[in-house]
């Protein structure tokens, strides 16, 4: 500020030097001769001569007041603006700065307050946080066990389901020694144990149940903790032979099914196999009432579904094979119902890498 009026007196002392006092002087005896002139004679070319005279000195002081000096004057005002601009932007930067640092000291006191209400216990560090939300997942294994003894059957009831893939496999082109078998969501391995009684040695399962891995190791088989797509993604194309999977695919989000049928298509070998067996929601019983009894069960895939599902992702010959009829309904008249209630119960979904 007190640069700003300094620049303005040394411009104004400027002035005063250019335009000097003998000019003013003179420029007031005319004005005043002018006057009296015309209060003695007030003819047209007096008038003239007056505003003519009047013309003359404004001009010649123009002359001595350059523009150069305006453009001072007008600069030093425009930056007086400016530094006023500059002044307002730094008290809203202050009042920003003012008001995190309040939020700062609002959260952190929310925090002291939540760390009062906590138990007179050590937190937790990042490695037991995550093993706490590691082990979480497994808090339901136990029940699902009980739960398959309950109502899947048997180990020795589910042995004799699968046996009828068994031809299935026989009827592959390679050598059964070479044969290479992935069974997913393998469960407790009644179908792996069958492959084994059978002869095929080169047999592996993988499923996210700890207990059932557990379990199925104690039978001696080449079982893993694996997520499935995890587990195929890790594996080489073109390695294996088979893979197969019983009631999976109804526990699975669309996007991970495709991605399980495209990796599957990609690992297994030409000529190589995949079953894949599932509740049969044609069968009316199964589609209203007990494909509901596993809660962990997503929704039913109709066999049309699962089959252009598999096809999309690049199997051929494609089979559809009906299982595990029903006697639960005594048979009917009407044909057409009786095939919807009395009709396998699950059916599974068949192809080939061609």
């Amino acid at each position: 500020m007190k640069d700003f009026y300094i620049n303005i007196k040394n411009l104004n002392s400027s002035m005063e030097q250019k335009v000097s006092h003998e000019d003013m002087k003179d420029f007031y005896i005319n004005i005043k001769n002018l006057n009296s002139s015309m209060e003695q004679k007030l003819s047209h070319e007096d008038m003239q001569d007056f505003y003519l005279n009047i013309k003359n000195l404004n001009e010649s002081i123009v002359q001595k007041v350059s523009y150069e000096d305006i453009d001072s004057l007008n600069n030093l005002i425009n930056s007086k603006a400016s530094s006023k601009d500059f002044e307002l932007y730094m008290k809203s930067v202050g009042y920003a700065k003012d008001y995190m640092k309040l939020s700062q000291e609002n959260i952190q006191t929310l925090i002291n307050e939540v760390k009062k209400r906590l138990p007179p216990k050590k937190l937790l560090n990042k490695k037991e946080l995550i093993s706490i939300v590691e082990e979480e997942k497994y808090k339901f294994d136990s029940f699902y066990i009980e739960f398959e003894d309950k109502f899947r059957g048997s180990r020795e009831d589910i042995k004799k389901r699968v046996e009828v893939y068994l031809p299935y496999i026989e009827k592959l082109s390679t050598i059964k020694d070479n044969i290479e078998i992935l069974d997913v969501g393998c469960g407790r391995g009644e179908w792996l144990e069958l492959l084994k009684e059978n002869g095929y040695n080169k047999i592996k399962g993988i499923d996210i149940n700890r207990i059932m891995v557990s379990k199925s190791q104690e039978l001696g088989l080449d079982v893993k903790e694996y997520d499935v797509i995890e587990y195929l993604k890790s594996l080489e194309s073109n390695s294996l032979s088979v893979i197969t999977g019983f009631h999976i695919i109804e526990h699975l989000p669309f996007e991970i099914l495709m991605k399980m049928f495209e990796e599957s298509y990609r690992v297994l070998k030409k000529g190589g196999l995949v079953i894949f067996e599932t509740p049969n929601p044609e069968n009316l019983v199964v589609g209203a009432y007990t494909f509901y009894t596993d809660i962990t069960h997503r929704n039913p895939i109709p066999f049309a579904t699962s089959e252009f599902l598999i096809q999309y992702s690049g199997f051929t010959s494609t089979e559809i094979k009906r299982v595990n009829y029903s006697n639960i309904v005594e048979p009917l008249e009407n044909k057409h119902l009786n095939h919807h209630l009395r009709t396998g119960e699950d059916y599974s979904i068949i192809g080939y890498k061609g």
